[in-house]
């Protein structure tokens, strides 16, 4: 723990719930955020909130997961894929309004069922 950045802000302090009664940033919030990105240009965030929440941190396990399964299949062909020459790869993935379904729907081809639900977890 350190005053300078380094220690774990909780998930549940950076929710939009958590801002001050006038719908502006909880100041003790803010300047954690602000230390950490300042200092060290990076915010570690515990995305279990200290083990009451094992959840969040299990869909963000999931997600990068599936992600990770997609990026290392060498035969991707998809809408919205591209891979330049410099080996920067992208994947344009976006949400169904009504139904809330990962959009390419082709997607589930590579990464499976779990792997979609990871994706659209939010």
């Amino acid at each position: 723990t350190s005053s300078r950045g380094y220690a774990a802000i909780s998930r549940r302090d950076l929710l939009r719930s958590k801002a001050s009664n006038d719908g502006s940033e909880n100041q003790k919030t803010l300047m954690h955020v602000m230390n950490g990105m300042v200092s060290h240009g990076c915010l570690l965030v515990d995305l279990s909130d200290k083990g009451s929440n094992p959840e969040s941190a299990i869909a963000m396990s999931n997600m990068w997961s599936a992600t990770q399964k997609f990026f290392s299949d060498p035969e991707t062909q998809l809408p919205g894929y591209s891979n330049s020459q410099n080996g920067v790869k992208v994947m344009e993935t976006r949400l169904d309004r009504e139904t809330g379904a990962v959009l390419p729907s082709e997607l589930a081809s590579i990464v499976g069922e779990k792997g979609m639900e990871s994706l659209g977890a939010g």
